[in-house]
């Protein structure tokens, strides 16, 4: 199998976003679901696959969508009900 430059970003832009969050890597590691020493490769070679990249995203998104909503429910901009049964068609 060839391995497609495509496929792949800098981890540059990874240990951004990171520290853009102020995410620990130990905490964005078990976000991604891989070993550390998977990351440990990926630091090597400086560079990590998209999918896993765009895969952090997506959790991430919605990791922050749920916090957001426990603050809205929080301060009574959404009721707890509604709430409730907005989860059960989920």
């Amino acid at each position: 199998m060839t391995r497609n430059r495509e496929d792949y970003i800098p981890l540059v832009e990874f240990l951004d976003l990171i520290d853009d969050l102020k995410m620990k890597r130990k905490e964005a590691i078990e976000i991604l679901g891989v070993s550390d020493s998977q990351f440990k490769w990926w630091v090597k070679r400086r560079e990590m696959p998209k999918s896993h990249y765009w895969a952090f995203q997506k959790e991430l998104t919605i990791f922050l969508q749920k916090q957001m909503i426990k603050k809205m429910v929080r301060i009574g901009l959404i009721d707890k009900e509604f709430l409730r049964e907005l989860l059960e068609c989920v």
